[in-house]
């Protein structure tokens, strides 16, 4: 065979897909909360809390979010918590809301590819004079982490919450 002849049947390499882990896109996300989650929360300088947390759909095409767990505070004063936000799908991510009637924005969050197989996005919530700054991070296993740092005339703290699908 001839050179010439072998180059013309070479074939181009194919491209390998990049595995998009188990959240898919960014505008995905939404679609694979729902369910069952354990929680364990960090809240510096107070305290921890580990509990469940549960997506549900709720009649408006959103998710209905609720927690409950076991609050220790440093000083070893312990009650059970609980927490309540309605979510919406955005293009590229969603945007939560305070469960009161009417709900109430707390802050709205566009995620994006990081590079490294996770989707991350960021948020601001103006509370009076405290602000909150938020961060997401989805996990290619299927894990997600939620970190505030609120600081203010009448807030200071950082919680971490960690989310593991409940089997």
């Amino acid at each position: 065979m001839r050179e010439e002849d072998a180059a013309s049947t070479k074939t181009e390499p194919r491209a390998v897909p990049v595995p998009r882990g188990v959240w898919g896109g960014p505008g995905e996300v939404f679609g694979h909360l729902s369910g069952r989650w354990e929680i364990r929360r960090r809240i510096e300088p107070a305290g921890a809390l580990e509990g469940l947390a549960v997506f549900a759909p709720e009649g408006r095409g959103g998710l209905d979010y609720r927690e409950r767990g076991e609050l220790r505070l440093a000083d070893g004063f312990t009650a059970a918590a609980e927490r309540r936000y309605f979510y919406r799908a955005r293009p590229a991510g969603f945007a939560v809301f305070f469960a009161g009637r009417p709900p109430r924005l707390f802050h709205a969050v566009d995620l994006a590819a990081d590079g490294q197989g996770r989707l991350c996005g960021r948020a601001r919530h103006l509370c009076g004079a405290d602000l909150y700054l938020t961060g997401y991070l989805f996990l290619p296993d299927g894990r997600f982490v939620i970190r505030h740092r609120v600081r203010g005339p009448r807030k200071a703290y950082r919680m971490t919450t960690w989310y593991r699908r409940r089997r």
